[in-house]
């Protein structure tokens, strides 16, 4: 199989690279432990952690990642004037300051809800479905 003279000299390039962080890497291990390290055992320890973190840090992300939307609700005391948005997860709401901002720039603006720390979706289809959903429920 032809490859060209690029491909070689850039793999080999990046191989030799590689070898140069994988023994800075020993070396600095080794003087902080003050121990001699086995370089292949190290690195496959180190891969091994950077996957059992990754594989961590997505079953938390499915787990606990909540996404929801702002929904316009009126002001508690019933004023004309206010706008508030409340959070379509956990009902926490705010008072959408005019002098700063409309209803759609707050909205925009607030990408996390402060109580219950959801990410807010932006896409209609998605608070539609929401919404559908909880009068299913209902």
């Amino acid at each position: 199989m032809y490859e060209s003279p690029i491909e070689v000299m850039f793999r080999d390039i990046e191989n030799r690279i590689r070898e140069q962080e994988e023994n800075a890497i020993t070396a600095e291990v080794s003087r902080q432990m003050g121990v001699n390290v086995d370089k292949d055992e190290l690195m496959k320890a180190l891969a091994y952690d950077r996957d059992q973190y990754n594989k961590g840090y997505a079953d938390a992300e499915r787990q606990y990642h909540k996404i929801a939307h702002w929904r316009q609700t009126e002001e508690p005391c019933h004023w004309d004037t206010i706008e508030c948005a409340e959070c379509s997860n956990c009902g926490h709401s705010f008072i959408v300051d005019h002098e700063y901002w409309d209803f759609d720039e707050a909205i925009r603006e607030m990408k996390y809800c402060s109580q219950c720390g959801a990410e807010m979706s932006e896409d209609p289809e998605y608070a539609e479905e929401e919404t559908d959903d909880e009068t299913e429920n209902e």
